[in-house]
């Protein structure tokens, strides 16, 4: 293709973009957009390159029997002998930016800013589906039973088969778990030592589910799928919810930073140091902590939500029965054999 042809289709390109906004600017429908701009609509159209960019084909538009004069063409060719002087002879159709601007011109003109945009949803979109936050919180409850039971067994019962043959490092992986782990629910950090569990427990974002879960009991008390009356669903939410869901995440807290060795804020330290500063009294604290404080709340939070049971059992079954305490299968295997 000559440089002439080239030349032509590029004004014809800017010429057809300049007219597109001229028409949207001029729509009705566009100037009725939330987001319409007229200053910037207005400062597109009359750009001065736009307009030197137009004015060459608005002259083959008015007059197309017109034949292009030599010295129209001259220019041409001297940009093309003489590159250096590119801007100097015809910077308004020779300048990319020009080029950019005119196809840009109907997205600038209809492009919705940021600041300028409306709330057209109430953000649920971005929560946590329920039956996914009571999942997550029913996990946390039997991890909390497991690392208990572990406990029980290894550091404050006599000396087994099993647990002869173990060091004192070994006997206290347990309450190694149990504080790294709470550090891993409340803030996503994996701690020095840590095993697979507390790995595990780093993606489950408890807080933020407890959060959403908040917000879904409201959800439902709006729209009557709780058979209580609307003071007692709010005073549920709002009131018995949230503060289970405090003592919660205090709970995890005080499992932290209960000796001073760790901080929910600053990276966990060496594990042999919470090791070798073991005492059995610190192993007392944190396994009341988890059996009177944790899981009580886990099991007062999910009653609120008492008819998705049924189906958050079957989910754990299905997904994560590897993590289900043994004496809850016991007792789920005690009611099938009733029923």
């Amino acid at each position: 293709m000559s440089t002439k042809s080239l030349k032509y289709s590029y004004n014809k390109i800017v010429s057809l973009t300049t007219l597109l906004a001229t028409i949207l600017c001029s729509l009705p429908e566009v100037r009725g957009l939330v987001a319409f701009d007229s200053n910037r609509c207005r400062m597109l159209i009359d750009s001065p390159q736009l307009k030197s960019s137009h004015s060459y084909d608005k002259q083959r538009l008015t007059n197309p029997n017109r034949k292009t004069e030599p010295n129209q063409i001259q220019p041409l060719q001297n940009e093309v002998t003489n590159p250096n002087e590119r801007q100097q002879q015809n910077p308004a159709n020779n300048n990319r930016r020009t080029f950019l601007l005119a196809i840009s011109t109907p997205y600038l003109l209809t492009r919705p800013p940021t600041s300028n945009a409306l709330s057209l949803f109430d953000g649920s979109s971005n929560r946590r589906q329920l039956e996914l936050c009571l999942v997550t919180i029913l996990r946390t409850q039997y991890w909390a039973m497991n690392v208990a039971k572990s406990m029980k067994s290894k550091l404050f019962t006599p000396t087994t088969e099993i647990t002869e043959g173990m060091n004192d490092a070994q006997r206290r992986q347990p309450y190694l778990e149990a504080r790294l782990g709470a550090k891993a629910l409340l803030t996503q950090k994996i701690g020095g030592g840590a095993n697979a569990n507390v790995v595990k427990l780093a993606s489950f974002h408890i807080k933020e589910c407890l959060a959403d879960g908040k917000y879904w009991c409201n959800e439902r008390i709006k729209s009557s799928q709780y058979p209580l009356s609307k003071n007692d669903g709010k005073r549920i939410c709002n009131t018995d919810l949230m503060s289970t869901s405090e003592n919660l995440v205090e709970a995890l807290g005080s499992l932290v930073e209960f000796d001073g060795l760790e901080t929910t804020i600053d990276p966990s330290p060496r594990s042999s140091l919470m090791l070798t500063m073991y005492t059995p009294q610190k192993g007392e604290f944190v396994y009341r902590t988890l059996t009177e404080r944790v899981i009580p709340s886990c099991a007062g939070y999910l009653n609120v939500f008492e008819d998705k049971r049924g189906v958050l059992m079957e989910f754990i079954r299905r997904e994560y029965s590897e993590e289900i305490p043994f004496e809850v299968l016991e007792a789920l295997y005690d009611e099938s054999e009733v029923s």
